[in-house]
This record gives structure tokens, sequence and C-alpha cells, in this order.
């Protein structure tokens, strides 16, 4: 049985997988009842994800309260929906992506510095790594962060994230719809 299972499958799925024996294998798919089903760019899929930086997390669904995603619409960033196609239920990911794949590139233009003098008497006390919500060049509001601070200037960033921030993209399949 094992071996004619190996040929159905090219022999690729019982050495690629997280399966210790065929009773796992099966154990995990009985859900869908096809083991082959595999997320599609029109499935609706049931997620525990985590997305987050070294020190933060943005956004958290857990096995209890999972993401419901349709695949192809807007509830999941379509980038990170790329990555999930093919992904079986029970599948976990792991995926690390540049944060600006996800929230634009850096602007040059949300960075600036300026004398203390100059600034506003509310601004003065400001330490690294406090922030303010403020419009930017772009005309849209932003979060400016206290990112350099010496005796003569303070130096603000409106960008997300400081460039070349990597970003982590943690979950596990729990359900596939269609």
């Amino acid at each position: 049985m094992l071996e004619s299972f190996g040929k159905i499958f090219d022999g690729k799925a019982l050495r690629a997988g997280p399966w210790k024996s065929m009773t796992s294998f099966m154990d995990t798919h009985l859900d869908n009842g096809d083991p082959l089903v595999r997320v599609g760019p029109q499935s609706s899929i049931a997620l525990s994800y985590k997305i987050e930086s070294e020190d933060e997390i943005f956004e958290a669904f857990g096995e209890e309260n999972p993401a419901i995603v349709k695949m192809g619409t807007e509830t999941l960033s379509p980038f990170l929906q790329n990555f999930l196609i093919g992904k079986k239920l029970g599948d976990d990911f792991h995926f690390d992506f540049a944060a600006s794949l996800l929230f634009g590139p850096y602007n040059l233009k949300l960075r600036f510095q300026m004398a203390h003098n100059k600034l506003p008497e509310k601004f003065r006390n400001l330490e690294i790594d406090d922030a303010f919500e403020s419009f930017g060049p772009d005309r849209n509001k932003h979060l400016f962060r206290v990112v350099e601070k010496n005796e003569k200037n303070m130096t603000f960033d409106g960008n997300r994230f400081p460039e070349g921030t990597y970003l982590k993209f943690v979950g596990k399949v729990l359900k596939i719809y269609s």
C-alpha cells in the first residue's frame, strides 16, 4: 500500500511532509475528505497567524478565533495570499519578508531633521522613540518618531518601519472551505 501511495504522489508527499506515518497523514486531512486539497486562488480558508517584527505583533489570530480569508479579495494582503497558494490543510508556514512589500517603500520625504530652536515648544522635550501624529508632505497623517537627537537637532521619521526592516508571517492552515 505504501509503495503504491508513493507512486501516486511521485514519492514526494511522504518525504516532503511532516507526517510520521500514513495514519497521521490521513488524520490531518480528514476534515476535507481529500488529502490533495490545497489552497487555491479562489479558496476560502481559516488561518491562525501573526504578523510580527522583532519587537511588535501587528496582527494575530489564534486557532480559537481564526481569520477567515477569501482568497482573491482584500481580506488579507494579496502579497501574503500568494504565499499561501498551494498550502494544505494543517500546513504550518513561516515567511520572512521586507516590510516595504506590505507597507510600501521607504519614503525619504517622511524623514526630516529640525534644529531644537526651530521646534514648537511642545516637541523640544521629546526623547528617542517618542512619537506623535502629524500630517506629512503627502498630506496624509503619519506617526512620526524621534529617531535621532543631539544637542542641536532632532530627526523625525514618519515611515512605519526603518528602512530594511523584515517582518514574519507565521501561522497554520486550519480549514480549506473550497
